[in-house]
Parts: structure tokens; sequence; C-alpha cells
């Protein structure tokens, strides 16, 4: 197997560092972030950088989302 070395900055390596799980090595630890569909802004924590109001505007998004699939999915049961 090949391998690529890349620069990435000090905040960022300590970012990953922090995901990784023991006996991980960083190629690990990036694949099995990477992999997760949709969830590589928590591989580096970008969620920090959205203000406390955005944030709760996607919750409410989220959970009307949930009660919208939950009221179809109880009308096509009936």
């Amino acid at each position: 197997m090949t391998s690529r070395t890349i620069t990435v900055k000090e905040e960022v390596y300590e970012m990953i560092s922090k995901k990784k799980l023991h006996g991980e090595s960083f190629s690990d630890t990036l694949e099995r972030l990477v992999k997760k569909k949709g969830r590589l802004m928590d591989a580096v924590n970008s969620w920090d950088k959205v203000d406390e109001k955005e944030v709760e505007k996607i919750e409410m998004n989220i959970e009307n989302i949930r009660k919208k699939f939950t009221s179809d999915i109880q009308e096509r049961a009936e």
C-alpha cells in the first residue's frame, strides 16, 4: 500500500487527534470519519463556528421534519 504525506494546520491535527480511537492510526481515523456520510463537519468540529441561534433553527427544522415524517407514516398506516 502506498502512502502520502499531507500538511495540516496544528489546530486541525489536534481536532483529528481527539477523534482517534485507541490503537487507531491517523489514516484509519480519517478514513472512518470521511466514510461517515454527512459527518465530515463533525470530524473537524466545524459546528463551533455556527452561532447558537442558527443551531436552534437547525434543531427546530430537524424536529419539524421528524414530526412530519412520523405523521406521514401514521397516516399511511391507517
